[in-house]
């Protein structure tokens, strides 16, 4: 039997278009936000397999139970179906906890299909991913898959290769476990690229803030795309998905939910927010408008509105699960919303109408019946093209740009770095002035964005930042350093602009670190950030009568960087953590709580 520890760490783990002419009457009703639709033409998306042998079929328009599948996932599957809809193969994506492999439609593994020493895992939140060979004729597919905590996430992002023509067009798999990168977290999708061909493959590097986007073109794989943004993630982290257009991608780290921007034609991913909210799934609404938040723990679901320039002021609860918590969360051929209720449960959740704002959407915790199946944590991942219809984000009105709010804001403040985000829709072109206080010479950059990461900055300094738009009737920011001290903004008009284009700040120190969890039982992560330079660092743990109880010493640190601590060995009680590095201190509590 299972300890309450484990049975804990199980459900923090698991919980934490195509267009149908048939069946969906409310798209026309709710295009209120000058949305477009691209029907997609494929069914590739049509059947679903996933949990303990549990399926479902929308070739009728809405989803009916199917019971014929030969697998058993506890998380992460993938499903892929011929452009008829009619099912071709399916994934958990390896083994753990139950035999994995990849089935072809008469439900048999493929003859190479044994999937137990290539690298994935089923117990990944998103275990495996299938993405069609561009122009192969449908007939090579990728089978991405992520390695799981359980196993240290040593297999990392791999692929293998399976080619339909084998077999007698059941399929085999010709490559596998071919590694792209060691250690990722557990989330993994798949974006089309802006030529409508190729994708986008993402992952997220384990305990970093770096994403690595592998471009897969006719050739393979062509290249990687690495971005170092937002936050850095714990083991847990969930869900990784894409707006129907490519141009949202959001990232569900069990404790929070960050939103980011993703370009489709580079794979670079900017403008981290993070919503404030705790999840460990999210999907997509299909008019692009709404993004809906499983809080696995706290067996909630929420909306936020992306239309909003600060969609996390917007959260709003749209239903609650009676089961043990919430997993995977992913939109259906039929423009619906599917929800994972982990473990046992022989029912989906719904939300019904996901295009509607708030408690309109319609969350119906009962939703889905499978047959007596259990669904377990998981739901297949698709790309994010075969699901929805929306082109793109409508654009800002700037009718009223001449009084227009600037808004700037400062966000993940670092010792040497912060990043910038402005509301300033009339103007494309800017440029940070940036200063040490009681400086007169500007360090200036110019910006062709709404937010930007100021670099270059210094530990324990106070800053002046300011925002000017480069306009027609600007002054030549050339010469801004020189003269501009008041700033005030011309449109093209020739118009003064009022804004808050102006704040000041102070860079921490280059010693930041935490400890979590706190309270712990046994075992905890100490996180450094010491800057861009290469520090040492001390770790003491100090008890309530001052005495050192234990003193570890790491070398070359650089940046962020995170490492095991080990308590089991310690009485309950609270302790002091004090870490130093570059003649700078810090202390911060811990629990001891067994």
């Amino acid at each position: 039997m299972a300890s309450r520890r484990d049975l804990q760490r199980r459900i923090a783990k698991g919980v934490g278009t195509i267009l149908m002419c048939v069946g969906l009457p409310f798209y026309l009703g709710a295009q209120t936000n000058d949305i477009t639709y691209a029907p997609v033409q494929h069914l590739k998306a049509n059947i679903w397999y996933f949990g303990d042998k549990a399926g479902l079929d929308f070739s009728t328009g809405h989803p009916t139970a199917i019971t014929n599948s030969q697998m058993q996932a506890f998380e992460g599957t993938a499903t892929i179906s011929d452009d008829n809809g009619q099912v071709m193969f399916y994934t958990n994506g390896g083994s753990l906890p139950y035999s994995g492999g990849v089935w072809n439609r008469n439900h048999q593994l493929m003859p190479n299909g044994n999937m137990a020493n290539a690298g994935g895992c089923g117990s990944s939140f998103q275990s495996s991913l299938v993405v069609p060979l561009p122009r192969s004729n449908g007939n090579i597919f990728y089978m991405f898959t992520t390695d799981c905590i359980e196993n240290g996430s040593q297999g990392g992002l791999r692929y293998n290769i399976i080619d339909m023509n084998m077999d007698g067009g059941l399929g085999d798999v010709l490559v596998k476990g071919q590694q792209l990168t060691t250690r990722t977290d557990e989330s993994l999708t798949a974006v089309q690229h802006a030529n409508g061909i190729d994708y986008w493959i993402v992952t997220h590097k384990l305990r970093t803030d770096s994403f690595y986007v592998y471009h897969l073109n006719h050739t393979g794989i062509a290249g990687v795309v690495k971005s170092k943004i937002g936050k850095v993630t714990p083991d847990y982290a969930g869900t990784l998905k894409a707006s129907t257009n490519g141009e949202r991608l959001v990232y569900s780290g069990l404790n929070w939910t960050s939103l980011y921007h993703f370009d489709v034609r580079t794979g670079q991913i900017t403008e981290h927010q993070d919503l404030g909210q705790a999840s460990y799934s999210a999907a997509f609404s299909p008019n692009c408008q709404y993004l809906y938040v499983g809080d696995g723990i706290g067996k909630k679901v929420y909306q936020f509105d992306l239309f909003n320039f600060d969609p996390a002021s917007t959260k709003k609860q749209i239903g609650v699960t009676s089961s043990l918590g919430i997993g995977s969360m992913e939109l259906g051929p039929d423009g619906r919303i599917y929800v994972a209720r982990f473990t046992t449960s022989q029912y989906l959740g719904v939300i019904m109408d996901p295009d509607y704002d708030g408690i309109q959407s319609n969350y119906v915790d009962n939703g889905v019946f499978l047959g007596g199946k259990n669904s377990k944590g998981g739901l297949p991942s698709f790309p994010n093209s075969w699901l929805g219809g929306c082109t793109s984000y409508p654009e800002e009105n700037t009718s009223d740009h001449i009084n227009h709010i600037m808004n700037l804001r400062v966000s993940d403040l670092q010792a040497t770095a912060t990043e910038l985000r402005w509301d300033a829709s009339a103007y494309g072109q800017f440029v940070v002035m940036s200063r040490p206080m009681g400086e007169t010479q500007w360090n200036l950059t110019e910006v062709n964005a709404h937010s930007t990461v100021l670099d270059g900055l210094n530990p324990d300094t106070e800053y002046e930042i300011r925002v000017v738009p480069v306009t027609v009737n600007s002054f030549d920011y050339e010469m801004l350093g020189d003269h501009f001290t008041d700033v005030v903004i011309a449109n093209a008009l020739g118009e003064k602009v009022n804004g808050d284009n102006s704040v000041q700040i102070h860079t921490p120190g280059m010693l930041e670190f935490d400890v979590f969890p706190n309270p712990t039982q046994n075992y905890a992560r100490l996180s450094v950030n010491v800057g861009d330079e290469m520090s040492n660092v001390t770790m003491r743990v100090i008890d309530i009568n001052g005495r050192v109880i234990e003193e570890r010493n790491f070398t070359s640190v650089e940046g962020i960087q995170q490492f095991d601590l080990n308590f089991s060995g310690y009485s309950n009680g609270i302790y002091n953590i004090n870490v130093m590095s570059n003649n700078i201190s810090s202390v911060k509590k811990l629990v001891v709580m067994k």
